[in-house]
C-alpha cells in the first residue's frame, strides 16, 4: 500500500468513527458539508480522495479540525481498548486476590 492510499484509508477511518460517534448518518453529514450522500460513502469507503473544501466542511460538522482526520486513531483506539481490557483484568484479580485472603 503506498502512502497516498494508508493516509486515504486513515481519513476514511476517521471520519466514519467520528460521524458514527455524533449518531450522525451519512446523508446528515452529507448535508451539513454540502455534499452527497454518495461522496460521503465513497470517502468513508477510502475509494476517492475528497476535494480540499470538502475535507475543510466534513472536519468542521464533525467539529474537529482538518488535520485531525488524518492522525492514525486505529492505533490509538487499539491502545485504548487494551488498556481497558488490562485494567478489568487487574480489577478482577484483585477481587479474588482479596476473596483469598479471606479467613474462612
Amino acid at each position: 500500500m503506498d502512502e497516498t492510499t494508508k493516509i486515504r484509508t486513515i481519513m476514511a477511518y476517521n471520519i466514519r468513527k467520528l460521524r458514527e460517534s455524533k449518531s450522525l448518518t451519512q446523508q446528515e453529514l452529507a448535508n451539513r458539508c454540502g455534499i452527497t450522500p454518495l461522496a460521503v460513502c465513497k470517502i468513508e469507503g477510502g475509494k476517492v480522495w475528497p476535494k480540499d473544501s470538502s475535507v475543510e466542511s466534513i472536519a468542521a460538522a464533525l467539529g474537529v479540525e482538518s488535520q485531525d482526520l488524518f492522525v492514525n486513531k486505529r492505533i490509538e483506539d487499539t491502545l485504548n481498548e487494551k488498556i481497558q481490557i488490562l485494567q478489568k483484568t487487574l480489577s478482577e484479580l484483585q477481587c479474588l486476590t482479596s476473596a483469598l485472603n479471606k479467613p474462612v
